[in-house]
C-alpha cells in the first residue's frame, strides 16, 4: 500500500478498504466536470462510469495492489499475490425505488445477489462492499425529453405524492434503514446540477465490510 492509501487509513481504523472507496468517491466531484454526473445520472443509469472513476482513483493510490474491473464477472476487486482482497458490486436505482415497498424488497433482492456472486465459487478471507448510486429527480420532467430522461413517468409520479424535498429526504431514510442491515452504511453527496433545469442530487451509499451468512436459502428480504 502506497504513502498516499495509508494516510486515507487511521492506525485505528480496522475497516481496511472502506476508507479508500470513501476517499475514491469523495474525489469524484473533484474528477469530473461540472454538471457531468448529474448529466449521466439523468439519462441513464451509472454503475459503470462511476466503477470506472472509482476503479481509476483506486489504481493510483494502490501501488502496491492490482485493482481489476469485470474480474471473474465482479464489477471491481483489488487483488494482492493473485488473491481477491476486497471485491466491490456496484448498484444504480432512482430515489422513488427507496419509498415504494415493492422497489425497496426488489433491490434488496439485488443486493443479496451481488453478495451472494461475490463470494462464488469459493470463500475467501476478502472484504464485500456495495455502492449503492441513488439518483433524484427533484423537478417535474415534461413529455418534451421522454426517451432522453429515463422513468419520467415513475419520477413524476413520486413527486406528486411527496414532493422534491420529501420525497428525497424519505428515500435517504429508507435507503439508510434498508442498507444498514448488511453493515456500516455511509453516504457521499457525489452530484447535485440541473440538466435542462431539472435539478438532480447524485447520491453514493457505501455499505461494508458485509457480514454474510453462508447462503442466502430462505432470507425473507422484507424484513431487510
Amino acid at each position: 500500500m502506497d504513502d498516499h492509501a495509508r494516510l486515507l487509513m487511521s492506525p485505528a481504523d480496522n475497516s481496511g478498504y472502506a476508507p479508500l472507496l470513501v476517499g475514491a468517491l469523495r474525489g469524484l466531484t473533484a474528477a469530473t466536470q461540472d454538471g457531468e454526473v448529474a448529466f449521466l445520472a439523468l439519462t441513464g443509469k451509472i454503475e459503470n462510469q462511476i466503477r470506472d472513476r472509482v476503479a481509476w482513483s483506486l489504481h493510483q493510490m494502490l501501488s502496491s495492489r492490482l485493482v481489476a474491473r469485470e474480474w471473474m464477472r465482479r464489477d471491481l476487486v483489488i487483488l494482492g499475490r493473485g488473491l481477491p482482497q476486497a471485491f466491490v458490486e456496484f448498484k444504480a436505482m432512482y430515489s422513488f425505488d427507496a419509498v415504494w415497498p415493492q422497489k425497496q424488497v426488489e433491490y434488496s433482492g439485488h443486493i443479496a445477489r451481488d453478495v451472494e456472486k461475490m463470494t462464488r465459487p469459493h470463500r475467501l478471507d476478502a472484504e464485500l462492499f456495495e455502492v449503492v448510486l441513488s439518483t433524484h429527480v427533484g423537478t417535474r420532467v415534461g413529455p418534451d425529453l421522454k426517451g432522453v430522461v429515463k422513468y419520467i413517468r415513475e419520477a413524476n409520479k413520486a413527486l406528486t405524492q411527496l414532493g422534491d424535498d420529501g420525497l428525497l429526504q424519505e428515500s435517504r431514510r429508507q435507503l439508510r434503514r434498508i442498507l444498514s442491515s448488511w453493515g456500516a452504511a455511509e453516504r457521499i453527496k457525489l452530484a447535485h446540477g440541473r440538466p435542462w433545469a431539472i435539478d438532480t442530487v447524485v447520491d453514493a451509499w457505501l455499505v461494508g465490510p458485509i457480514q454474510w451468512p453462508q447462503s442466502v436459502e430462505g432470507l425473507d428480504l422484507t424484513q431487510i
